[in-house]
């Protein structure tokens, strides 16, 4: 059985990309408790904004590129990283092949960026703790959307952020289940406090076979051609997939966050993070001459509310 957890990062900021990510395990069923016991000091898993602080980022990193190992990529750079974990967005995007601005390139950034070379290094303890428990490890996959790319979406008639969130995560769901019969279980992190989504399904052509719960804290449906799934509140801080997921998006938004940075010239004590705050209005406001030369539109750029 294909368990998978789906989580997003960065829906709501001013800047930088909204990222769905899922991770897919093997496992005869779905136990909360022994999938949370696969996690230790030598393989930390937990809410991605816990784990991974912008002030002290060394040890989330560490924890993030073994999962990313364990899941089946070794990345030596940023660029190597979206290559292998990035799939194709399912909607246009603004620019054409090859002529992407220079700060939405991936390329200049080594890994790890913050943690020492070579320190995150999986123990054979973690593999064997894996083995005993029946669980094998087995891809991680994302979605990265620009800001351009989500501005040209939501500029459709009906389309709103949540919607987008959600097409976003059934359309990861359908691609990381295709193997799996219909029999998957599919874990996301709820979509703000939405409770009811069998009419979203029915928009994106999916068949609600069974609703099985809806409720404040979980929704969980029967959806053909994939599985049971469910939208849980604060997932990513009890289910160990949804953990995963979270801290890997995580991780990418905040490398795409240190390329804008960097190309733009922010060299402020404290990096502009995308979101709705104080230095990211700054961060705004003192690159527009610099975005100009680097021929990068405020369309690509700020995110519609």
């Amino acid at each position: 059985m294909l368990v998978i957890g789906i989580d997003e990062n960065g829906l709501g900021p001013l800047l930088g990309p909204l990222v769905v990510t899922g991770t897919v395990f093997e496992s005869d069923d779905y136990d909360v408790e022994r999938f949370s016991r696969l996690a230790g000091p030598d393989l930390p898993a937990a809410d991605s904004k816990i784990l991974f602080s912008r002030r002290s980022p060394a040890a989330g990193e560490r924890a993030i590129l073994s999962w990313i190992e364990l899941l089946g990529c070794r990345a030596g750079t940023f660029a190597d990283l979206v290559e292998d974990v990035c799939l194709p967005l399912p909607f246009p995007v603004p620019c054409p092949a090859g002529a992407r601005p220079v700060p939405c390139e991936t390329a200049g950034i080594d890994l790890p960026l913050w943690a020492k070379p070579n320190s995150n290094t999986i123990p054979a303890t973690v593999k064997d703790r894996f083995n005993k428990a029946g669980v094998e490890p087995g891809s991680v996959r994302s979605f990265m959307a620009c800001p351009g790319a989500l501005n040209l979406e939501l500029q459709k008639p009906d389309s709103n952020k949540m919607r987008l969130d959600f097409e976003l995560m059934m359309k990861l769901a359908m691609k990381l289940t295709i193997s799996g019969r219909g029999e998957a279980i599919v874990l996301c992190g709820k979509i703000g406090s939405t409770m009811r989504y069998e009419r979203w399904f029915e928009n994106m052509n999916l068949s609600v076979d069974a609703v099985i719960r809806e409720s404040r804290e979980v929704s969980t449906y029967r959806v053909g051609g994939i599985g049971e799934i469910s939208f849980i509140r604060d997932g990513d801080s009890i289910h160990l997939p949804i953990s995963v997921a979270s801290m890997v998006g995580k991780y990418l938004r905040e490398l795409a966050m240190e390329r804008l940075n960097t190309t733009l010239g922010w060299n402020a004590e404290m990096r502009a993070s995308g979101y709705r705050d104080r230095i990211t209005s700054k961060f705004v406001e003192q690159t527009v001459d610099i975005r100009r030369d680097a021929r990068l539109s405020s369309s690509c750029f700020t995110r519609r509310s």
